[in-house]
């Protein structure tokens, strides 16, 4: 996570998101209803979108709002849209 090192916050919320999400897919594991099965599914697409809500906001604010480069800022500008377009 290297693009976040410059926030000691940001870094601890995304580990715990991952942690979250983690124990979530273990729930994949155990013997589950269609129905719970449903929702272990729908809670980790839940929290992996939280977790690119919070990577996008930070991006927004350290590469496009905070960047003086005009060039910089049109490619964050570039990465945020191809994101929410979900192009690769």
């Amino acid at each position: 996570m290297a693009h976040i090192e410059h926030s000691d916050q940001i870094r601890r919320d995304l580990l715990a998101h991952r942690d979250h999400v983690q124990r979530l897919l273990d729930r994949l594991d155990q013997d589950l209803t269609c129905a719970e099965l449903l929702n272990a599914v729908h809670d980790c697409h839940r929290a992996l979108g939280q977790i690119r809500a919070e990577l996008l906001v930070e991006h927004l604010n350290h590469h496009l709002a905070g960047e003086n480069d005009p060039g910089r800022r049109d490619q964050a500008a570039k990465e945020i849209t191809a994101l929410l377009r979900d192009i690769p």
